[in-house]
């Protein structure tokens, strides 16, 4: 792996190289991909189901799913109900983020859009540390703050895979495990060293 702390031919800035990255969240995918296609298939289905109000709790499942993975621990889909351990504090956040998101959309698009990517993170802090709501949306606003450049070319590639994905529904099935697995993996990349960050 890339020595994060130096200049790097692929890296945005000196924090995270986006194609290593990029390649190890390919990897635990294929290394069991059933159980991460199933998954992804279980939160999309599940967010729309409930009308998006189970989406934190899953994608927390998911997030933690990911850590068991990169840990070489055994993965199932059980690990997806991992996200219900603390689900008022997840569904919290997911309810002030989108109600945020939405009316920032309505009056101003482009501010929406900005506050959708600096607080992108927010679930990342609520599934791999004890943050409550209030305070994993502060983490994420301030890990953005810290690190905007590197949080904003994450977001663009996030969506460009899943763009990429959508283009056939079989690519969705796969675009969307790779991309929280790519997602998860930054985050425990860039967050210790945002925070160390001056």
């Amino acid at each position: 792996m890339a020595n994060l702390g130096e200049s790097h031919p692929n890296a945005i800035g000196p924090h995270v190289d986006i194609i290593a990255l990029g390649r190890r969240a390919i990897a635990l995918v294929l290394a069991d991909p059933l159980v991460h296609v199933g998954a992804g298939v279980l939160l999309v289905a599940g967010s729309m189901v409930s009308l998006t109000i189970l989406t934190a709790p899953l994608l927390i499942g998911y997030i933690r799913l990911v850590r068991r993975a990169q840990a070489g621990e055994s993965i199932d889909f059980q690990h997806l109900g991992l996200g219900f351990e603390r689900p008022v504090a997840a569904i919290l956040a997911w309810l002030v983020y989108l109600l945020a998101i939405l009316v920032l959309m309505v009056a101003f698009v482009l501010p929406g859009v900005l506050l959708a990517i600096a607080c992108m993170f927010a679930f990342w802090y609520l599934a791999l540390t004890d943050d409550l709501a209030a305070q994993s949306l502060k983490n994420a606003l301030a890990l953005t703050l810290r690190a905007p450049g590197i949080v904003l070319v994450v977001a663009l590639v996030t969506v460009l895979v899943n763009l990429l994905g959508l283009i056939t529904f079989v690519g969705g099935l796969v675009t969307v495990p790779v991309s929280l697995t790519f997602l998860t993996l930054c985050f425990r990349e860039l967050e210790p060293r945002a925070r160390s960050s001056p």
